[in-house]
């Protein structure tokens, strides 16, 4: 699910900005951000 919402997040402008960076590290920080 990690990729969908990262698709979203292009679309989304706020989100964009934060979402953005965990793309450049991996799937490392999207998991953090679901167990988060």
């Amino acid at each position: 699910m990690t990729i969908d919402i990262v698709g979203r997040s292009d679309e989304a402008p706020a989100p964009a900005g934060p979402y953005s960076q965990s793309r450049r590290r991996g799937d490392i920080v999207a998991c953090a951000g679901q167990a988060g």
